[in-house]
């Protein structure tokens, strides 16, 4: 749906994923995209720190991932994708 552009039906879907499988990694990776309504930018950050913490690997694809880009200069995003900046990586 989010490829379509059907932005609120995919949110809802995901919603609804969320609550079925809440560990779900790559259903908290697809709820900090941006493009999804009512997804302040707290609540998308929020989700890929949870997609982050259930696999890892979601940081270098959050890295990598075009739709990311306008987020580039905001700290809590450059804090999540590179904690090795910071001194807490590890």
């Amino acid at each position: 749906m989010m490829n379509i552009g059907r932005w609120d039906d995919a949110r809802e879907s995901l919603d609804k994923a969320r609550k079925a499988a809440p560990k779900a990694d790559h259903i908290h990776y697809a709820l900090s995209r941006p493009g999804l309504p009512d997804r302040r930018s707290r609540f998308r950050l929020a989700n890929l720190k949870a997609a982050i913490q259930l696999r890892p690997e979601n940081r270098y694809h959050a890295r990598n991932d075009e739709d990311f880009a306008f987020l580039q200069e905001d700290p809590r995003f450059t804090e999540l994708l590179y904690p090795e900046k910071d001194g807490t990586a590890g």
